[in-house]
């Protein structure tokens, strides 16, 4: 049977379902029981950046790989590798973690600074297997609670970018509201460069809700 194994480690199954209307639908849900043995042509399974999992139709891709890959480039150029990208047919969605990096990982650390107990337990090891290994062991350990923190961490939109005219690849730029009514509030109309140039380097800074 097909199954499929999101980042959180949770398998989903490919179910079978008639719709009020009679027609054939497919679902993603954890139990095994009848499940379809494989994906049916013209169908794909996707994974959202909140690690939910779902069926759908195999769509034209309208976001081009190269958008797709100088996006995640600029992020990583600004060190903001925590946050998540996301494409929805023209548009393109960034979500940020609920908590900061070190944040999520702080609550999956196994010697946190701020555990005296934990401080003196590493202390002891010191003096039986020395600085290096002991060093060596704390790096792994906290790698870990890094990529749990990772697979546990849920995330929400902030900015998006929408393909708003195809011949010379303009967007529009879109971020979050946090006051009133909230949604989305525009923000400019221009090229990917730009606003990868001009937006991006305020994520996670007071000057995002000057926009």
């Amino acid at each position: 049977m097909f199954s499929y194994v999101n980042r959180k480690n949770v398998t989903y199954y490919l179910h079978m379902r008639r719709t009020a209307a009679g027609r054939t639908g497919y679902v993603m849900t954890r139990s095994s029981a009848d499940a379809l043995e494989t994906v049916p042509p013209g169908m794909e399974i996707v994974e959202n950046v909140n690690a939910q999992v779902s069926v759908r139709m195999r769509r034209k891709r309208i976001i081009t790989a190269a958008e797709e890959s100088l996006v995640r480039k600029a992020l990583e150029k600004l060190a903001l590798t925590h946050y998540r990208v996301e494409i929805k047919n023209r548009t393109i969605v960034i979500y940020e973690p609920h908590g900061t990096c070190d944040e999520t990982t702080r609550r999956h650390d196994e010697f946190p600074e701020s555990n005296a107990l934990a401080l003196i337990a590493l202390q002891r090891l010191r003096t039986v297997l020395g600085d290096d290994q002991v060093d060596e062991y704390v790096a792994q350990k906290r790698q870990e609670a890094l990529a749990r923190a990772q697979r546990e961490e849920s995330y929400d939109p902030v900015l998006q970018l929408t393909l708003s005219r195809p011949n010379d690849r303009s967007f529009t730029v879109e971020r979050m509201g946090y006051f009133g009514m909230g949604g989305w509030r525009f923000v400019a109309l221009v090229s990917l460069q730009e606003a990868l140039r001009a937006y991006l380097p305020r994520l996670g800074k007071a000057s995002f809700f000057e926009m």
